[in-house]
């Protein structure tokens, strides 16, 4: 029955990643400038404090 449920979870499994490699390739901002944007305070999380920072320009897309 286990194996019965594998084969059916990955049955699809390429279709999946596929759908996943499109997102990821059509992505704007890249994990470090999400990173950046992040607070890292451990103050800022516990006290709940907003941290607002300025957002920079993304450069325009290349049609």
């Amino acid at each position: 029955m286990v194996l019965k449920a594998y084969r059916a979870a990955f049955k699809d499994i390429g279709l999946a990643l596929a759908g996943r490699r499109k997102a990821q390739g059509m992505r704007r901002v890249s994990a470090w400038r999400i990173a950046r944007a992040m607070t890292w305070n451990v103050q800022d999380l516990r006290g709940r404090r907003p941290v607002i920072r300025p957002i920079a320009p993304s450069r325009p897309v290349a049609p």
